[in-house]
C-alpha cells in the first residue's frame, strides 16, 4: 500500500462528528484536486473510486447535489 493510499483510507474511515470539519476536508479536496469548467460546473479529479464515493457524499450533504463521474 502506498503512503498516499493509507492517507486516503484514513481520511474517509474517520468519523467527522462536526459539519466544520467536513467542510474543511472538501474545501482541501477542492483546492488540491478540483477546477471550475464552467459557471456551475466543478471538476474534481480523483483516482480512487472510494474517495470519489466519499466526496460525493459531502457534496451531497452540503449542496444537495448528485455527481456525475466520467
Amino acid at each position: 500500500m502506498s503512503f498516499s493510499y493509507g492517507v486516503k483510507e484514513t481520511i474517509m474511515q474517520t468519523k467527522y462528528k462536526n459539519s466544520c470539519c467536513r467542510r474543511a476536508l472538501f474545501q482541501g479536496v477542492l483546492t488540491s484536486k478540483g477546477y471550475v469548467e464552467e459557471v456551475s460546473k466543478i471538476c474534481i479529479n480523483l483516482e480512487n473510486t472510494d474517495m470519489t464515493d466519499f466526496v460525493g457524499g459531502l457534496i451531497k450533504e452540503f449542496f444537495g447535489q448528485s455527481i456525475t463521474v466520467s
